[in-house]
């Protein structure tokens, strides 16, 4: 017989040398064997039943589970097991069955493997995790913590993911054979060895031999802890040692205190035992604690200590010296706390002493409460000077407001949410969007906001790379393809460095370089960008004052719309203008049905009113502020346009600051207003053309819009 268990339902299973697992349960015996097709060998080596009821059956060759009638075998051939031969089994608290495998003919094997939720994982001396390959012996812990004994390599416990081994070359044992683990009551694993007993608590080592203890044999075969606390130890060749719990408690002493500063030391002494608290006089670089400790039983050479600085150490920490030492405490107070272990694994009561560590003068509360106050007086004198610096910039004529330039920096833009959250949700579809609108509607500002939420956005399967090319100074139609190529060719060396696109057409300004040098240069732009990670990457073109196109040949047109067809949801197209060309939608067109999406940029809606309302006060925000009736005013007066907005918010707060006021009036934009008309109707007379550019009431805006284009609904496209 070589194991034997009883199952939870009271059937008793035995193992044995050559002929399986016999069950007895209810006075019928059933035989398992290699014959019968249950084990994966007659020679059963380890019996173990885990918490789903299964029972685990170890053998020289596989191990088997017996679950609800049912076997099933796990074997390395299988994927499963380091090695066949099984020598220990253990299930440990989350439910996973650890079996540890070694071939005792060749004392070797090929570590530990780890059965959970349905998969094997091994881990061996090639996976750095065990001393050596051979595992004898298996234990957890109460901390959660799987000790590994092997055959020549010490044991290694596993815990939280990481493993730590303890060996003779590391001090801990006295021999690297590990055939016996326990762990008592007082949580201190002991580990029985072919050289010894060892003993591990609170991370220090005790270690036990015939040289120096009683053990009959110092090869430890099987370890048992009775209900006394007394720990027995069985032997190859000498019997039985028993290890009794201490007849005598130790003590311990705390000694002396010494602070020391700057070279000087303060001493306290302690040994009177009646020593509460103590407070040195001066800020303190390091502090020395000595105590000392012993029992009637014990050597003093053999005492071992545990402290703990409560309020700095997290644990506690063993030491065979009397004596702890702390640098640089900060203020505040702390306990001390130590106790001694004897020979015979006995705590001592606990000598504890509270200490406190004054702070330096400029560390108290007063020192810091006359600093707080002349941090607020100067931050109150900071911000004072800072405004007045700014409300003199403005009476220079500084203008917060931008005024006829586009908004690229995404913290002065407002407004937009809405229409960015669609058109960023057209491009992530592969896409292509038109987007017009009047003149100064903020086309141009929406492109730039768009190239910044592309280089932020998080997509799981895409990288987008912006490229704004604005049309507005639009050289000859015949080099439209080569600036173009150039635009994207300079952003996307930003990107993957010069040297990556170094051979592009593009470089060397030419006549004549056409939509199929574009295609080339295109490819191989691609095809660098594809080595910036595990995503491809799609380029969106920011196509701005794209009226400029409706002028172009068509056969130009239809070369764009190629390069696009050419690399689909590669390359996609923003392409913003005031008017889309009518024809577009003729069948006959080039961008015919290019556009999913068609987007008129229009006046802010109501629902962004908060939005308006921060356009208008954020740009002077602690300079000036606006009267409600001044507010209102602006949105009736601009139509809810964002550029008329920043002109007459502008214009406004001339009007204030002349009259040397830090609040904008209701008067203030209606005098801006008169201004800035006529300003418009002296321009548009001078220049012979309607001032696009006026701000007009909302009835004039509406009679203007109605003017434009008024396109149809898009078709649908599906």
């Amino acid at each position: 017989v070589t194991a034997l268990l009883e199952d939870r339902a009271g059937g008793v299973w035995v193992g044995h040398s050559q002929r399986g697992v016999n069950c007895y349960f209810e006075d019928t015996w059933r035989t398992f064997s290699a014959e019968t097709g249950s084990l994966g060998d007659d020679w059963v080596t380890a019996l173990l039943e885990d918490r789903a009821g299964g029972l685990w059956v170890g053998t020289r060759g596989e191990v088997s589970r017996y679950l609800e009638g049912t076997w099933q075998t796990f074997s390395l051939e299988g994927g499963n097991l380091g090695d066949n031969w099984v020598q220990a089994l253990l299930e440990d608290r989350a439910g996973g069955v650890w079996v540890g495998t070694g071939d005792p003919m060749g004392s070797s094997g090929r570590g530990v493997s780890r059965y959970f939720e349905g998969a094997w994982q091994t881990f061996s001396v090639e996976t750095g995790s065990l001393g050596h390959n051979y595992v004898d012996a298996l234990l957890e812990d109460r901390a959660g913590g799987v000790w590994v004994g092997t055959w020549d390599g010490g044991v290694s416990r596993y815990f939280e993911g990481t493993w730590q081994t303890f060996s003779v070359e590391s001090g801990s044992l006295n021999h690297n054979r590990v055939d016996a683990l326990l762990e008592d009551r007082t949580d201190g694993v002991w580990v029985g060895t072919n050289g010894g007993l060892s003993r591990y608590f609170e991370g220090t080592w005790q270690t036990f031999s015939v040289e120096t203890d009683s053990l009959g044999d110092n090869r430890v075969t099987e370890l048992l802890e009775d209900r006394a606390g007394g720990v027995w130890v069985g032997t190859w060749g000498g019997g039985v040692s028993y290890h009794r719990p201490g007849r005598y408690r130790p003590w311990v002493l705390l000694r002396q205190l010494e602070v020391e500063r700057e070279g000087k030391v303060q001493s306290y002494d302690l040994s009177s035992g009646d020593v509460p608290e103590i407070t040195p006089d001066f800020p303190v670089e390091r502090l020395t604690i000595r105590f000392v400790g012993a029992d009637l039983d014990s050597h003093p050479d053999n005492i071992r200590y545990f402290y703990q600085l409560e309020g700095r150490d997290a644990k506690r920490r063993p030491t065979a010296e009397g004596v702890a030492q702390y640098e640089n405490l900060p203020p505040g107070r702390y306990t001390f706390v130590v106790q001694s272990l004897d020979e015979d694994l006995t705590f001592s009561p606990e000598a504890r002493l509270s200490i406190v560590i004054p702070a330096p003068f400029w560390r108290t509360e007063w020192f810091w409460g006359g600093m707080a106050l002349l941090a607020v007086g100067a931050v109150v004198t900071g911000r004072r000077w800072q405004r007045n610096r700014r409300l003199a910039a403005l009476r220079r004529g500084e203008d917060p407001y931008i005024v006829g330039a586009a908004i690229e920096e995404p913290e002065k833009f407002y407004g937009r949410r809405e229409i960015l959250a669609q058109v960023l949700a057209a491009l992530r579809a592969g896409n292509h969007v038109a987007i017009y609108g009047e003149r100064r509607i903020g086309k141009t500002s929406l492109l730039h906001q768009l190239a910044h939420h592309l280089r932020q956005i998080r997509d799981a399967e895409h990288r987008y790379l912006p490229v704004f090319v604005s049309l507005q100074i639009a050289p000859s139609e015949d080099r439209f393809f080569y600036n173009l190529m150039r635009e994207v060719a300079n952003t996307a060396r930003k990107e993957v460095g010069a040297d990556r696109l170094s051979n592009l057409r593009c470089d060397e300004p030419r006549a004549g370089y056409s939509s199929l040098d574009m295609a080339y240069d295109l490819d191989t732009t691609l095809s660098a960008l594809e080595t910036r990670g595990d995503k491809p990457t799609r380029l969106v073109l920011l196509l701005d004052e794209a009226d400029q196109m409706n002028s172009y040949d068509p056969h130009t047109q239809g070369a764009l719309r190629g390069l696009l067809m050419r690399f689909p949801r590669r390359i996609l197209l923003v392409w913003s203008g005031r008017a889309i060309n009518r024809d577009w939608r003729l069948d006959t067109s080039p961008w015919y049905n290019l556009f999913k999406h068609e987007i008129r940029l229009d006046a802010f809606p109501k629902e962004e009113e908060d939005e308006i309302r921060r356009l208008i006060r954020e740009p002077v925000r602690g300079l000036l502020d606006y009267d409600d009736e001044a507010v209102a005013q602006i949105l009736a007066y601009s139509g809810r346009k964002p550029h008329a907005i920043q002109r007459l918010c502008s214009a406004a707060v001339r009007q204030a600051l002349a009259a040397e006021r830090t609040r904008v009036t209701v008067e203030d934009v209606q005098q801006a207003h008169r201004l800035l008309t006529e300003e418009d109707t002296a321009r548009a007379a001078e220049e012979g053309e309607p001032a696009v550019y006026a701000v007009r009431s909302p009835v004039e805006q509406l009679a203007e819009d109605r003017e434009g284009y008024q396109p149809e609904s898009p078709q649908d496209d599906g």
